[in-house]
Formats: structure tokens, C-alpha cells, sequence
């Protein structure tokens, strides 16, 4: 259990009776903005939330929590601006956390290493007043060509706050416990687990939906990582090497995520000195948004880095999707490479009219 090393806080601050102004430690200002307005019933342009930079997210930042509600209703209630911090503690069950989890998983293969089935049972936690699915076996769907597959997921209310989408949610916790279950298959086989996964790589088609992949290296990546950590002189056997009390060894496992992106846009301001401002809500979670904003506009114009600014992390920008999902870059590259075109043609209508 882990949360970000800079904690949850928010700094409200009431500008008139029905305009405020929020510091908020979160992954997607609109949708704080959007929340707010609705709680309150005012518009949503009467509303500016700022998060430019983030110590880390880990998905702690997607939802809007209790906390920031309470700093808001406070600073209504005295008037004047209220600045709320979570202590470290509090971090651990007040913004979400990754639920706990209960697998159980059936893996069949023939003697050529080749999978005929799984069966992935799971189970995670949740609180008694929301329910909220990790999505554990959606990964049993994703990675290896299995000819019969079963996956069924649940959930066990708890007295507990309500967990959230943490670093990988749901297909980091299923792929530990498959590619366990792969390795003792390995090892049942007297197969190489590198070996046995490359014989079941789903390469061509997406094994839920049947789509062909636009790309699909996990066997490159396999081959290199092997290559690199010299796996051909790896001891077949587990418990051959020991320093002193320590069993040493090493193993391999595969991961996979979903490529995603969403609605987004961008602005671009040009000062007469050839200066550009590239504009966009997104916040910065510590992944480099605004230096990879930076090198697109670079790119696309030509323009010394040293003249390209960013503003990013403020409502009262052009609109974006929150930072999360590893969706940030793929969502708001495409706005900016769109916003740096209409520059250039609207320079060009200028210059035609000299």
C-alpha cells in the first residue's frame, strides 16, 4: 500500500457569492469545475480551478474528495480564503486507495505448452456505499490466445472508504496472480517461461474483440529483455544459487495496457518577438506533459524551445481530459499539433494580405 509523496490539499476562496477560486490538488481541473458547479448550482465559468503541477497522482487525483468540498463549504461559511491539507495518514484511506484483492485461477495447457483454457475468479474490495469494480480480469482478455476462457469478477462490500483506479488498475493486480500461475505452469511442464509465453502471444488479433492490432511488440519485448538479462544462463531449476540464508533467482512476467485517448484541445497565443504560449486545462502529474507539449510545438514549428512557453493545469484554459489512464500525451499531442496548424495558416492569411 502506497499513495503519492505530495499529499492531498486545496486552498478555496470565495471572489463573490457565486464565483470561486480553487487550488486543488487533482488530475483533471474541468472535472473538478464541472462537480462543483453542479453541487452548488452555479455556472461552471464561475468556477476556476487551478492544478498545474502534481506530485504524483497515482489516480488518487481523478475523483473529487470530501476534503475539497469541506475547504469550500468553509471558506463560505468565513468568508474568507481556507486552505485544507491532508496529514499522511489520512492520505491512506481518504483519496482512495487499491483495494484488496481474492483470485483463484485454473490454467490448462497439453503437453506442447500450447493453453487450452483458463478459468480467472476474482474478487475485490469495495465500501458499503459505493461500488466500485477493479476490473481485475479484464488483462486475462488482453495478452495470450486462450482457446476456452471463463473470467468472472465480484465485489465484497466493506467498512472501508471507497478504493479508486490506482497505478494500472485492475490489470496490474489480475497479471500478477495469471503470470503466476503461467510460471508454475512452466515449471509443471518442464517448460522455459519464456518459452511458454512466446508459444501463446495473442500478436495478430485482440483475443475480446477480434480486432486486428495496429502494433504488437510483446515478443520483441521479450526477446530483448532476455537478451539483456543473459536469461540462457539462468539455472532451470529454482533454489540452485544461495548466498547465505537467500535463495537468488530471477523470473519474467508479461504486462499489458490499453492504449487510449480522448477529446482535447489546445490554444496557442504568438507575441510579436516570435514568442508562442501553447495553452491547454491538462494538469502535469510528474509524466512531463508540459515539456512533451513543448517538443511537439518545437517540432511543428520550427521554433527554438527557448521561445515556446507553456500554461497548462487552469480551467480557464481550453478544455482537456484528466491526466490518467497513461492517455495524457496520446489525448492533448494531437490538440496542439492541431492548434500549431491553424497558426500557420492564419500567418499565412496575414502575410497574404501584406
Amino acid at each position: 500500500v502506497h499513495n503519492p509523496m505530495e499529499m492531498h490539499a486545496t486552498i478555496a476562496e470565495w471572489t463573490a457569492d457565486d464565483k470561486l477560486k480553487l487550488f486543488d490538488k487533482n488530475q483533471g481541473v474541468n472535472n473538478v469545475q464541472r462537480t462543483f458547479a453542479k453541487l452548488f448550482n452555479i455556472p461552471v465559468e464561475n468556477i476556476e480551478v487551478i492544478s498545474e503541477f502534481v506530485g504524483g497522482g497515482f489516480g488518487s487525483g481523478l475523483r473529487v474528495w470530501p476534503h475539497a468540498l469541506a475547504c469550500i463549504m468553509a471558506a463560505k461559511q468565513v468568508k474568507r480564503p481556507v486552505k485544507l491539507m491532508l496529514t499522511r495518514p489520512q492520505m491512506f484511506h481518504s483519496v482512495g486507495y487499491r483495494p484488496a484483492s481474492w483470485q483463484k485461477i485454473k490454467l490448462a495447457a497439453n503437453a506442447d505448452g500450447k493453453f487450452i483454457g483458463i478459468h480467472h475468479q476474482a474478487k475485490n474490495g469495495t465500501s458499503v456505499y459505493e461500488n466500485f469494480n477493479e476490473g481485475i480480469t479484464r488483462v486475462t482478455r488482453l495478452i495470450y490466445n486462450f482457446d476456452n476462457l471463463k473470467a468472472e469478477a465480484a465485489t465484497v462490500p466493506l467498512n472501508l472508504s471507497t478504493p479508486t483506479w490506482m497505478r494500472g488498475p485492475g490489470d496490474c493486480t489480475g497479471d500478477f496472480a495469471i503470470e503466476s500461475a503461467i510460471d508454475e505452469l512452466s515449471y509443471k511442464l518442464n517448460i522455459d517461461p519464456v518459452a511458454l509465453r512466446m508459444k501463446n502471444l495473442a500478436l495478430e488479433k485482440n483475443p475480446e474483440t477480434g480486432l486486428p492490432w495496429s502494433t504488437n511488440y510483446i515478443n520483441e519485448c521479450i526477446e530483448k529483455g532476455a537478451k539483456m538479462m543473459n536469461w540462457q544462463e539462468r539455472k532451470a531449476a529454482h533454489s540452485q544459487t544461495v548466498e547465505g540464508d537467500w535463495n537468488i533467482g530471477y523470473g519474467m512476467a508479461v504486462g499489458a495496457w490499453n492504449a487510449g485517448r480522448g477529446n482535447a484541445s489546445a490554444g496557442i497565443q504568438m507575441q510579436k518577438d516570435g514568442t508562442i504560449t501553447v495553452q491547454t486545462a491538462m494538469t502535469d502529474i510528474g509524466t512531463g506533459t508540459g515539456i512533451s507539449m513543448q517538443n511537439i510545438a518545437h517540432e511543428s514549428t520550427g521554433i527554438s524551445k527557448s521561445k515556446i512557453k507553456i500554461e497548462l493545469g487552469n480551467s480557464n484554459l481550453p478544455p482537456a481530459p484528466s491526466q490518467g489512464g497513461s492517455n495524457g500525451l496520446s489525448s492533448i499531442g494531437g490538440a496542439v499539433v492541431a492548434a500549431v496548424n491553424a497558426l500557420k495558416l492564419k500567418i499565412a492569411e496575414h502575410a497574404a494580405l501584406q
